[in-house]
């Protein structure tokens, strides 16, 4: 029989591992960045959106960073009530100006900075040519210039009976925009246009506008400005006429900006959305972005990369950089979510709880995503009786259970779109798992009389939930808190939080879908959820602080052999809630709400963690993709869904199967499409044409290729 070593040494095939990523289309979703939560107010951002600064005006600094927002740094700038930012083209030079007194400029990207010559006033607003020499700066009653990056400053001839809230300049600096929210007289105000550097101003488009900010494209031909009751103006011939447009909603706006080209749009509102134009303002359309209170936004000069600050809240930025966390658009409001589950390539999501805002109050609520949580949708189908405590899912999402404290368990084999009451009994239910195709699962409940329930016990069923056996070898007596289950579903995991007799609980694991049960030698503790790697073999369990058993609780555990022995990862004690784990046990993440608010990861099997908490805020429940490179998490009440995506670098597997080629990878959380090319030397990369088949076994993509007849290299390549 022929080796894969004797058979590539009469073919060469080799494995390139060269990620190429597609530039994403106009950002769609937002993602919170490592910037503390502060008032901030304006924002700017260099032409190539890796650099940027953001100012707040609580009397606190000026902050910037130089990884497209990925992480922030707080400048020498003195503390001041900052109230507009801007730079050059390169991040450079960066000019800041203060409500209540000076401007300042530094030209070494925040380095340091200089108070400049211009008056103490209560400036609005500032804007910089391209290349950082040529300034304005606009205030109530009076618009400055400068031509010398702030060295020098010259008022000029603007009307002074205005209140002038914003003001965008070409990149050469020739081409002038200001908006005024009010005359003094506080008639709502006008826009005003200079072709010559503020030599000399004309006013332009509607008036008796409250206006509150203003963008222009490079050359200054395109313009946009933004009023209050949702009123939008374009013109695409440098202030001569303007055009009226609309948001889809009546938001009142206040930032807005402009990319290079004058073809995206991008505006912010204080009302929570945050709407996007690809064609000059013709037409505008709602982001996905939290619902807080925005005061600023930019753009790169090509329009993908945005940021936008939040007054009282974070740094957001679109498309993401690195791993980063995004909230969704579900419902915040009088609910909350206990239980989140996703797919093996994370688009499928689906999260469960009681209470929303839409007189549902105190019912059950299960929602799902088709599209890696862009949009929701509230399954009005599901029952409502209940409150669901527990939901899973199969690896393609299609097949899901849920479970009720106390109630019954509800399984549904089309998105959610439909559900059936399963034959389990009524019970005070209080964790579910599936294998991978969704036909074994595996349930646990609290026993006696707890929440009005029935009697505990682990349940199973290996008919997708039509009939269900009770698993009498399980101990009775535990308060079963969490399962997991192997893809194939014959290995299980079981944890007890407590005892009937009142005694910490045990971990207990299955190597027969649950015949047969085995105590573990993990310590007693106040186990609380568990996770598996898609084979069984590695285990992660947390467990929370325990009052009534003072130095017990609050530990991560970790077992590499299906629970024979187990590490703890001697990590900080808390109130660890939920545990998520990638398809091969590499990639973990922790979630806890108490003392700390955290969410750690691990890329090492727990080895080491580290603390990527989004905006400190205290998390119940998590859920990963199979290569743990897209998390899905929630809040508790009032509950939100945030959501962390990592780039993808998938391994690409060789084997030899008979005379053909087996190529195989863990399923990714984005798109990705294997080439070949027969020479490494050159560009001539071409898509394969087989299309891969999911393997629910290990929760791979797999595809079988004739044996080539000469050299061959293949890669994966992201869409």
């Amino acid at each position: 029989m022929q080796t894969i070593k004797q058979f590539i040494s009469n073919r060469f095939i080799g494995i390139a591992v060269a990620l190429t990523f597609a530039t994403q289309a106009f950002a769609q979703t937002w993602w919170g960045t490592s910037a503390p939560g502060a008032s901030w107010v304006s924002v700017a951002s260099s032409a190539d959106g890796t650099k940027l600064v953001a100012a707040e005006n609580s009397g606190e600094g000026i902050y910037n960073s130089t990884n497209s927002g990925a992480t922030w740094t707080e400048t020498s700038a003195p503390y001041n009530n900052w109230s507009s930012v801007a730079c050059s083209t390169n991040g450079t030079t960066i000019v800041a100006a203060s409500g209540s007194s000076l401007i300042y400029v530094s030209t070494n990207s925040g380095a340091m900075w200089t108070a400049t010559s211009a008056p103490s006033n209560n400036w609005t607003s500032v804007a910089s040519s391209a290349d950082g020499t040529k300034l304005v700066a606009a205030a109530a009653g009076s618009i400055y210039i400068s031509t010398d990056s702030g060295t020098s400053w010259t008022q000029t001839s603007a009307p002074n009976n205005y209140y002038w809230i914003s003001v965008a300049m070409s990149a050469d600096g020739t081409k002038l925009v200001a908006a005024s929210s009010y005359e003094t007289n506080f008639i709502p105000g006008s826009v005003y246009i200079s072709t010559d550097s503020g030599t000399t101003w004309t006013q332009t488009g509607p008036d008796y506008r409250i206006y509150s900010s203003v963008a222009s494209s490079a050359d200054g031909a395109t313009l946009v400005a933004i009023a209050a009751n949702n009123f939008i103006y374009t013109s695409t011939n440098s202030g001569t006429t303007w055009t009226q447009t609309n948001t889809p909603s009546n938001d009142y706006l206040i930032s807005v900006a402009s990319s290079a080209d004058g073809n995206k749009l991008v505006a912010v509102s204080i009302d929570g959305p945050i709407y996007a134009s690809t064609n000059s303002g013709t037409t505008w359309g709602q982001m996905n972005a939290p619902g807080l209170t925005w005061w600023s936004v930019a753009s790169s000069a090509d329009g993908t990369k945005l940021v936008a600050v939040a007054n009282g809240g974070g740094i957001y930025t679109s498309p993401y950089s690195g791993s980063t966390w995004a909230a969704d658009g579900l419902p915040s409001e009088n609910w909350t979510c206990y239980s989140v589950s996703s797919s093996a390539d994370g688009t499928k999501l689906v999260v469960a709880g009681a209470g929303v805002n839409n007189g549902q109050g105190g019912q059950g609520v299960i929602f799902t995503s088709t599209n890696s949580g862009t949009i929701w949708t509230l399954q009005t189908n599901a029952p409502t009786e209940n409150v669901w405590i527990s939901v899973a899912s199969s690896a393609d999402g299609v097949k899901l259970v849920a479970a009720a404290l106390p109630g019954l368990l509800c399984t549904s084999t089309n998105l959610g779109v439909t559900w059936t009451f399963a034959s389990a009994p009524y019970n005070s239910w209080t964790c579910i798992a599936s294998s991978a195709d969704g036909s074994k699962l595996v349930a646990g409940a609290y026993p006696g009389s707890f929440a009005g329930g029935g009697d505990g016990g682990i349940y199973t069923s290996t008919n997708s939930g039509t009939t269900w056996i009770l698993q009498t070898n399980a101990p009775s007596e535990n308060y079963w808190i969490s399962v997991a289950s192997s893809a194939d579903g014959s290995k299980l995991v079981a944890l007890a939080n407590l005892d009937t007799n009142g005694n910490l609980g045990m971990i207990y694991t299955s190597t027969n879908s649950g015949v047969t049960w085995t105590q573990t030698s993990a310590p007693t503790n106040n186990w609380w959820s568990v996770a598996s790697s898609v084979d069984g073999c590695k285990l992660v369990a947390v467990a929370q602080m325990s009052g009534f058993f003072p130095g017990n609780g609050g530990n991560i555990y970790t077992s590499t052999n299906f629970g024979a022995t187990w590490l703890s990862n001697n990590l900080p004690v808390a109130s660890w809630c939920s545990v998520a784990s990638s398809a091969d046990g590499s990639k973990l993440v922790a979630v806890s709400s108490y003392p700390t608010n955290n969410v750690i990861t691990s890329t090492n099997s727990g080895a080491t963690w580290i603390n990527t908490s989004p905006l400190n805020l205290s998390f119940s429940s998590v859920a990963s993709s199979a290569d743990g490179n897209k998390i899905v998490a929630a809040t508790g009440y009032a509950s939100q869904i945030y959501i962390s995506q990592a780039t993808p670098t998938p391994q690409l597997n060789i084997a030899l199967s008979c005379t053909n080629l087996a190529l195989s990878w863990i399923i990714p959380s984005c798109n990705f499409v294997l080439q070949q090319n027969s020479d490494l030397t050159t560009t001539n990369w071409i898509n394969v044409i087989n299309t891969p088949v999911f393997n629910l076994t290990n929760l791979q993509n797999q595809t079988t290729l004739q044996s080539p007849v000469s050299n061959c290299f293949y890669r994966l390549k992201s869409q």
